[in-house]
This record gives C-alpha cells, structure tokens and sequence, in this order.
C-alpha cells in the first residue's frame, strides 16, 4: 500500500510475561507495514521488561509505569506515546491473525461517518489450544456495515454481555478529541461506556471476520471479578446511565427490548446470590434473590430457549437456597480448559 498513514498499535500489558512475546510476534509482521508498537507496561511485578527487550524491531517502543496506574489509565498512558493517525488497543496475551491491522484500517479509511471497529474473535486457552468462536454479531446488525448509537445501545440492551471484543479495537485517534479519553476508574465496564459515547458522534463497525485469538485464564481479572463479585455488574450501571441520557433526548426503545433488559438484569442477580451463597452468605443470598423476584419476569422468561433454561437454573437455585444447600452447582461458570 502507497502513502500508508501511522497507525499506532498500543499494548497496556500487567505481568503478562507469559504470553507477550507471541503476542508481539503477530504483530511484528503484519501485512499492513507502517506501524509502530508502544507497550505500556503497569509496573509488572513479572520478567515483562526482559522479554519485550529481546525484540530488536525499531518499530517496538516499551515504558514501563513508575507506578500502576489502574487499566484504563494505563490505556490513556499508551495514547500520550502513540503518534498515529489510527490508533489500535490490542491485548498483551492474546495473538493476532496477520491481516487484522490492515482489514481495520480498510474499514476507517474508508468511511467518514465510521469512527472505531473491531473484530471477532475465537476463544483458546492458556496453552494456545482453540476451545470455541467467541462472540457473534447481533443478528438485527449483521447485514449492516456500521451502527449508531440506537442500534448499539437496542443490542446491548437486549442481549446478555457485549459483543464487541475490546482488544481488537482500532480508532480514530481525532475520535478522542470529540469524546475524551477512557474515565480512570475501577470499574471493569469503561470499555462499554467508551463505545456508547463514541456512538453518539460516530458510527461503529465490526468486521465479521474472526481476526484474533482471544485468551481466556482462570487467573485473568475479567474471571475472577465474575466468579466472586456480590453486586451489580459495572456493565448494568454503564447501561441505566445511557438510558437515562436516551429519556432525556427523547430516544425511546421498544418495550419488549426494555423487558428483556430488565431480565437480564434479574438473571445478574441469581449471579449475584450465587456468589454470596458460595462464600457462605445464604441469608444475604436470600434477601438479594428475592427482593428480585417478580412475576412479570416470568413472561419474559419464557419468550426464548435462552430465557428459559435460565429460569429452570433459577428454579434449581431456589430449591437449594430453601434446602439452604450451598453447593449451587448448576449455576457455577464453566471451568477455563487447561
């Protein structure tokens, strides 16, 4: 390609010594070429430092945090280093299929109106084994090449998670001079709000492509937050905040898609109760669970399969909370694959 712009290729990385070395390795070569690569590394702990050294590529630049700084604040650190015009946010134990940079810049450079796009991914192991595809493309938005905010915000509404996979992100790097940069906090669902705000200025597209090998971990912060947390998950809270901003300009959203959400929501907090009678705290359990309960929930329950074998988990959790059994098996997560 003639007159390739910059795109910077920005790698927040927290002791990942592990893995970082195959992950620069697929981006080292990349059959998009003017690229440069900042590891910002969060005062690993780990031989991060080491291993990023032994790459002798002039294209490769490491800084390492005098201090952790939190993750969306080390992803703010690799934005004050990048120079490009596009910027890229890629994880430091995931791997890359070659063409993933130049595909993403294909659909930015290509479009005004498009201002960030992903990938989707296939999921592998801590020993690079494939285990499953990874998240899908909402089916209201496959046959779309870009969506706004309505479109984004009526999927992620609906459907349980969100399907865009953050560490195949590519930008705009002028997108954050409309939207700001990620808000340093601990909550785990920034990424979420990021991607709201940017489509309130611009479109957002995912390329039905499977361009990376995501990495799951039994040890990786997204996990354990899971299996361990006894409140609302971050992603809920991002999502009211957008609702009340939609009421507030006239946005409204179909009643069944508002129903579903409240479902899943409902759903989060047998999660929730799960987790409390795992460590113990059967009462605390109760009380959440059933402060949650009511019948209009049973309606939406049994419009689709996916509702439904969540409410038969949620009649097998209550049983087991009655018989104060804390052993809730059925709801546990699947194990990561070793």
């Amino acid at each position: 390609m003639k007159n390739e712009p910059l795109i910077s290729i920005c790698i927040p990385s927290y002791n990942n010594a592990k893995y970082i070395s195959k992950t620069l390795s697929t981006l080292i070569n990349q059959t998009y070429t003017n690229t440069e690569i900042i590891v910002c590394d969060n005062k690993s702990s780990d031989n991060t430092d080491e291993v990023v050294k032994q790459f002798s590529s002039q294209k490769m630049r490491y800084i390492k945090n005098t201090e952790n700084v939190g993750c969306y604040n080390n992803y703010n650190e690799c934005l004050k280093y990048a120079k490009g015009e596009y910027i890229a946010f890629y994880h430091s134990d995931d791997m890359y299929l070659p063409e993933i940079v130049e595909r993403e810049y294909k659909v930015l450079s290509a479009s005004d109106n498009i201002g960030a796009v992903f990938t989707l991914d296939n999921v592998i192991n801590e020993n690079d084994k494939y285990l499953y595809p990874g998240v899908s493309i909402p089916k209201e938005l496959k046959d779309r090449k870009s969506y706004g905010f309505v479109d984004v915000m009526s999927c992620l509404l609906k459907y349980q998670g969100s399907f865009f996979i953050c560490p195949t992100l590519m930008i705009k790097r002028k997108v954050f001079d409309e939207v700001g940069l990620f808000q340093v906090t601990t909550d785990l669902a920034e990424d979420t709000n990021m991607w709201l705000k940017i489509s309130m200025h611009y479109d957002l597209g995912i390329l039905n492509e499977r361009l990376i090998n995501r990495r799951i971990s039994s040890t990786a912060g997204s996990f354990v937050y899971d299996s361990k947390r006894i409140k609302q998950a971050d992603h809920y809270r991002v999502l009211d905040h957008f609702l009340k901003v939609s009421e507030e300009k006239g946005v409204k959203f179909p009643l069944a898609v508002l129903e579903q959400y409240e479902f899943n929501k409902f759903w989060d907090n047998v999660i929730i109760s799960r987790n409390m009678v795992i460590q113990g705290k059967v009462d605390d359990a109760k009380k959440s669970f059933y402060k949650s309960v009511n019948l209009k929930l049973l309606g939406t329950g049994l419009r689709s399969v996916s509702n439904i074998i969540k409410l038969l988990k949620t009649m097998a959790f209550i049983i087991a909370l009655k018989l104060n059994v804390a052993g809730t098996i059925l709801l546990r997560k699947k194990r990561v694959n070793k």
